[in-house]
């Protein structure tokens, strides 16, 4: 483009892996839409489908999850959006290196 601004031309979706504290923190504040700004390990993982074919999936483990952009406006009309520095913004997490035993158990597939 001419003004130097570059635009995707698809949207890539990623799974995102969080545990303890951060899982707290993501299913309160985090809503469909709500910008984040994730730090973690990328793991790749494979397992045999129901067909038995072999599937491999790609997660990001997140060690730090942060709310970017503003809050919901409220529910009193024309109050404006409060910036998300008023919510906990920052999470952190001791590192971890791996599923707890009975992750399988939560597997979607």
């Amino acid at each position: 483009m001419a003004n130097g601004t570059v635009v995707p031309d698809r949207t890539e979706w990623h799974n995102i892996v969080v545990w303890r504290s951060l899982a707290e923190f993501s299913e309160k504040y985090i809503k469909k839409g709500s910008q984040l700004f994730i730090e973690g390990k990328i793991k790749t993982r494979s397992y045999d489908d129901k067909t038995g074919n072999k599937r491999y999936i790609t997660e990001i483990y997140g060690d730090t999850v942060q709310l970017l952009g503003k809050r919901e406006a409220s529910d009193n009309a024309g109050t404006p959006s409060q910036p998300m520095a008023n919510q906990e913004p920052v999470v952190n997490a001791t590192p971890f290196d791996g599923a707890p035993a009975d992750a399988a158990d939560d597997l979607p597939f």
